[in-house]
């Protein structure tokens, strides 16, 4: 005798038989009834994606131009900074070797060493006020 329709359907093996037979005609024919809504809602998905990263990528760039400024701002700085060392022991160099040679070729090799150290140190700030004015 036949089991009726609910009793068929209490059995795991007919009730996903079931299940899988609905959605296979279900899938086809909601994606017939939404065809014409998902492609514009598609092209719009994919326009703001590459909108995004077209604006991430002029982000990093512009990031990229920042980083660069700081490191030639730094390399600037570090470099003003050997050059006054350097001025520095170049006049005590100078000093030291005036010194063996007497009190007034001290004196004379200080006042040049001094001078050359303000001539290093204004040659080092006129190229840092060019840079600044470039950079701004």
């Amino acid at each position: 005798m036949p089991q009726p329709i609910g009793q068929l359907l209490n059995k795991p093996v007919v009730r996903n038989t079931a299940i899988g037979i609905g959605i296979a005609v279900a899938v086809p024919v909601a994606v017939a009834v939404l065809a014409p809504y998902l492609r514009p809602a598609a092209r719009s998905v994919i326009k703001a994606s590459v909108l995004a990263f077209e604006r991430g990528r002029e982000v990093t760039a512009e990031l990229g131009e920042a980083m660069e400024d700081m490191v030639a701002e730094v390399r600037e700085e570090l470099r003003d900074q050997r050059l006054a060392a350097g001025a520095a022991a170049a006049a005590e160099t100078a000093t030291d070797t005036a010194q063996a040679a007497g009190k007034q070729a001290a004196h004379n090799a200080a006042d040049t060493a001094a001078g050359a150290a303000e001539a290093v140190a204004g040659a080092a700030a006129e190229a840092a006020e060019h840079l600044r004015r470039k950079a701004g």
